[in-house]
């Protein structure tokens, strides 16, 4: 019910997501060690505490890139009547959800993504369609840490949430960073620079971020070259009842019209 609080979600996926990999390029210990010597040996830097401010640069760093590594793929089992389900923890945001669809010719559908704003506006979901839908949601969004479908599923079905996740910290000696290995002395390059500047040594601190900044220039936007420049639209094809969100967002119940 839109007008209802979200709440009584289903549990969670039991899933890990971001963890470490072991001794793969530079580990948690290898960092700290190449990290004490980029400093020049200051014995005025609270050296306890590096391995702090090398999960915080790596964490930084993987989630303001676009990396594939931290891209990932969840099966949400939606089950009739539930419209909330529980999210695991290490979720940055949603990119997409699909699920299969054996009433169009495709097989199978994406979700279109609203807010909350947009989710309080619509009907109850008994009413969504007027009665000549299919019975499986539509749309979609995160709120807080539960994913709301909507509208309300009456029969058991698998959603595929593309997610962009958070990597969980380096924590054994043996953890290393789920990036490349080209990224490893990125994140010595940025936690340098973190070091720095917490401890008021700003001028030092500058010349880190400029030396930082010209080693993100010289990856370049690689994920880039993976991606082909096609036009998203919330059009679902396949649906011949379902409503648009482009244009008309104020109003979700606009009719489509049929793929054919």
């Amino acid at each position: 019910m839109p007008y209802g609080p979200i709440s009584g979600a289903a549990a969670a996926p039991g899933i890990v997501l971001g963890a470490p990999l072991v001794s793969v390029g530079e580990t948690r210990a290898l960092m700290i060690q190449k990290l004490v010597g980029m400093l020049g040996g200051r014995d005025d830097l609270d050296k306890i505490k590096l391995g702090d401010w090398v999960n915080e640069a790596y964490i930084d760093i993987a989630t303001g890139f676009d990396f594939p590594e931290t891209d990932a793929m969840l099966g949400i089992s939606l089950v009739s009547g539930q419209p909330f389900y529980n999210l695991p923890e290490g979720i940055d945001y949603t990119k997409a959800a699909v699920m299969p669809d054996t009433t169009g010719f495709r097989g199978g559908r994406s979700l279109i993504k609203i807010d909350l704003d947009v989710y309080r506006t619509l009907p109850e979901s008994s009413l969504y369609g007027f009665g000549f839908c299919y019975n499986l949601p539509d749309f979609y969004f995160v709120y807080g840490n539960v994913l709301v479908v909507y509208p309300t599923p009456v029969s058991a079905v698998t959603l595929t949430l593309d997610v962009s996740i958070i990597p969980q910290p380096l924590v054994r000696e043996s953890d290393s960073p789920i990036l490349t290995r080209e990224w490893h002395r990125g994140i010595r390059l940025k936690a340098k620079q973190m070091i720095l500047a917490d401890n008021k040594s700003m001028q030092e601190s500058m010349l880190a971020e400029n030396e930082f900044v010209k080693f993100v220039q010289a990856r370049g936007n690689r994920r880039a070259l993976e991606k082909t420049n096609r036009l998203a639209t919330a059009y679902v094809a396949g649906r011949d009842c379902g409503y648009d969100l482009g244009q008309n967002s104020g109003n979700p119940f606009v009719d489509r019209g049929s793929d054919f």
